[in-house]
């Protein structure tokens, strides 16, 4: 948290509107104290939004960030807890807490918040192993980091760059066919946390599920621009080309802000994907209800915890538009999980992408 770039969660944290009109002109002299970099001013607006909104968990994480940046620490961890209280802000306020503890030397307090950040949603791997101001607890053995993975490269005509990996079911078959995923990494999308998801979400265990996952690793100039989506289009050629992929489309998958590029390309796409399957996002909240007749004639399947209230409250307004217009949607809920379903692992993850794009889902879900 200390000087680096802020990552995609954090930056879209500060970006977000808070709560209240969009127009409001406190909102926006807070907005651009934040952008200014002038956290004494924005911490001075930000008290008096709080004491008016004490129910906004954005203001609350946004005043403990710059607390945290002038160096109010002890006060800064006091206010990040309270954000933490917040399903919205929680993974964030969590990882922002655990950066100023371990400036203030509370090292193991602060571990344990970074791991409680990791339920929570946060998952920006990269940021956590580049942040100086975690660097006292990487040396050590209860860090949570992946182990470091190889991918290929994949070159587009356009000349832009995709890191890739696929993984095929341990008993692979170039004669017969599987149904196939591209999954998004959570976080920035970046090369570690694809190492995350490759080995924490799918598991380390051969894969037996009939499926091909196809992990991919977000360009440089990641995955919202126009050139990304050729290059996306062009791998995909590929994969279709060098394994035997099912007849038919691929389905995108992602998880948490990885469903953001999964969500996007499903409507960019078309000629790709007909399938989209994510967990525990709130992706769908900048889309308006004409936008989603875009995605008639695709499948929409999403995977939430049953204790991620506020993503499946997020999801409420999907849900009935795309009901109300006959749209091939569902919900999977996963007992006793938060915002990354951590009660869907490994095999039983991989169990359930492949039911679910076979049309055979197992009981779990509704």
């Amino acid at each position: 948290m200390n000087q680096p770039p802020l990552a995609a969660a954090l930056l879209l944290a500060l970006c977000v509107p808070l709560a209240g009109q969009h127009n409001d002109t406190a909102e926006r002299e807070i907005q651009r104290h934040l952008r200014d970099e002038n956290w004494a001013k924005a911490q001075a607006k930000l008290e008096a939004w709080t004491a008016a909104r004490p129910d906004d968990g954005r203001g609350w994480f946004l005043l403990a960030y710059a607390l945290g940046q002038q160096g109010e620490l002890k006060r800064a961890v006091e206010v990040g807890t309270k954000a933490a209280t917040f399903a919205p802000s929680r993974g964030n306020a969590l990882y922002n807490v655990a950066c100023m503890q371990t400036r203030l030397g509370e090292l193991d307090a602060a571990m344990a918040s970074l791991h409680e950040s990791r339920q929570a949603g946060f998952l920006d791997i990269d940021l956590a192993e580049t942040d100086p101001d975690l660097e006292p607890l990487r040396g050590r053995e209860d860090f949570p980091s992946p182990p470091r993975l190889e991918y290929d490269e994949f070159r587009a005509p356009n000349g832009v760059v995709i890191g890739y990996h696929v993984d095929v079911p341990a008993d692979y078959d170039a004669d017969s066919s599987y149904p196939t995923v591209v999954a998004f990494a959570p976080g920035n999308w970046k090369r570690r946390a694809a190492d995350w998801m490759r080995t924490e979400l799918f598991g380390r265990e051969p894969n037996q599920a009939g499926l091909i996952v196809v992990t991919v690793v977000a360009p440089d100039r990641g995955w919202h621009t126009h050139p990304a989506h050729h290059a996306l289009e062009a791998l995909v050629r590929r994969v279709r080309r060098d394994y035997a992929v099912a007849p038919g489309r691929i389905a995108a998958f992602g998880l948490g802000q990885g469903a953001r590029p999964a969500t996007t390309y499903l409507r960019m796409s078309k000629r790709v994907f007909d399938t989209l399957i994510t967990i525990g996002t709130t992706a769908w909240g900048t889309w308006k209800d004409t936008e989603l007749a875009r995605f008639r004639d695709q499948h929409i399947v999403e995977i939430f915890g049953s204790q991620d209230e506020h993503a499946q409250r997020q999801s409420e307004r999907i849900a009935t538009v795309f009901a109300e217009s006959g749209f091939d949607y569902r919900q999977v809920i996963v007992p006793d999980s938060g915002p990354t379903a951590e009660g869907l692992r490994g095999a039983a993850l991989l169990d359930l992408l492949a039911a679910q794009l076979r049309g055979d889902a197992p009981a779990l879900g509704r």
